[in-house]
């Protein structure tokens, strides 16, 4: 997990467990709820929950109720916790949670130039470079890797073509 490579070099004092646990859980609502592509019909956001408030509204909806349906599932005690753990993520009340945030971004960008060989069109591209590198604001470090992705991401590009 990028959490442990990067948590010496952070800014603050990161709170790995907890930051584990976030990177570990964060995703399981959309078991449920789904996994909407934040990059929508066009490739560049304007029709998502990355750009509309209502949207995001709705998606954090339907995976709160999932979240929910997932973690009673598990003793009262450890299914709190981690509901509201998982609350505490998707909030971004705390410096962990923001730092995963920003990791989970630089990852899913990179996982997209990796599966695509570079191929994209160049609207997803530009969309990606601003996805990766908003999160990262959290943090200096956090900051220069993503600029050091978006950089790689120019690099290796190549025009995907209908």
């Amino acid at each position: 997990m990028l959490a442990i490579l990067v948590s010496d070099k952070l800014s603050q004092k990161i709170n790995l467990e907890k930051a584990l646990k976030m990177a570990l859980i964060h995703d399981l609502p959309e078991i449920i709820a789904g996994d909407p592509s934040p990059m929508g019909t066009d490739g560049t956001g304007k029709d998502t929950y990355y750009s509309k408030k209502e949207f995001a509204k709705e998606k954090y909806e339907k995976e709160k109720i999932a979240a929910k349906k997932i973690f009673d599932l598990l003793p009262k005690k450890e299914g709190t916790s981690l509901y509201e753990l998982w609350l505490e993520y998707e909030k971004r009340e705390c410096f962990e949670a923001k730092a995963i945030k920003a990791l989970d971004a630089i990852e899913c960008s990179l996982q997209i130039m990796e599966y695509r060989k570079g191929y994209v069109f160049p609207k997803h591209l530009t969309f990606n470079i601003d996805y990766v590198t908003k999160h990262a604001k959290v943090d200096p470090f956090l900051q220069d890797l993503a600029n050091y992705v978006a950089v790689d991401m120019k690099t290796k590009y190549k025009e995907f073509k209908k």
